[in-house]
């Protein structure tokens, strides 16, 4: 009538959808539940820890709290989530270890920091599963070479009981594993 035209745009509020993109809704529902809960959100599970491959990986793995080797061990993790960043507190074991997360880009793009590290990740939905690859990182703020950066296997993905499950592997290029944690997490 008076050529006045309205739209709304609705752009996801969670940062992993914001980075991840459409293709966040392919995702199963236990994955899309823990990394859009935005608030204060406080999961439960059990986990198995493989500890460091040698005393040079084991003693970095102690620097950031990493867990030593146990089966069946619980998990508690505390996330604290808005839409521009994601603080997780991780339990494993007794050993305590955070890191954050931020700068959601388009393309899965989001950064994880430890302490004074922080990793360039690419989040890529694959087969079911959420898939993190290291693409970059700094020290302190400063770039530093690729071929230095901590290596990752990392993916979520539901298990059959229709829950959260994860795998992390972290690495050091000369050292070799430095921890690998695996298991499920539940909403408490």
């Amino acid at each position: 009538m008076h050529g006045i035209r309205t739209t709304t745009t609705v752009e996801p509020s969670a940062l992993f959808e914001r980075a991840v993109g459409p293709a966040f809704a392919t995702l199963p529902a236990s994955i899309r539940t823990l990394h859009e809960t935005s608030g204060h959100s406080f999961w439960r599970g059990q986990a198995s820890v493989e500890g460091a491959a040698n005393p040079v990986a084991g003693l970095v793995a102690r620097v950031f709290g990493f867990p030593r080797a146990a089966q069946g061990v619980p998990v508690e993790v505390r996330i604290d989530a808005d839409r521009d960043r994601s603080i997780w507190r991780r339990e494993i074991a007794g050993s305590r270890f955070q890191s954050r997360l931020s700068s959601p880009r388009p393309g899965g793009r989001v950064v994880e920091s430890f302490g004074p590290c922080a990793f360039d990740l690419t989040l890529s939905p694959e087969d079911g599963r959420l898939v993190y690859r290291v693409e970059g990182w700094r020290l302190l703020g400063v770039p530093m070479p690729k071929a230095w950066a901590p290596t990752t296997v990392t993916n979520e993905k539901e298990d059959v009981e229709g829950r959260f499950a994860f795998d992390v592997e972290i690495g050091l290029p000369i050292a070799g594993r430095m921890v690998r944690y695996r298991g499920w997490l539940e909403a408490v």
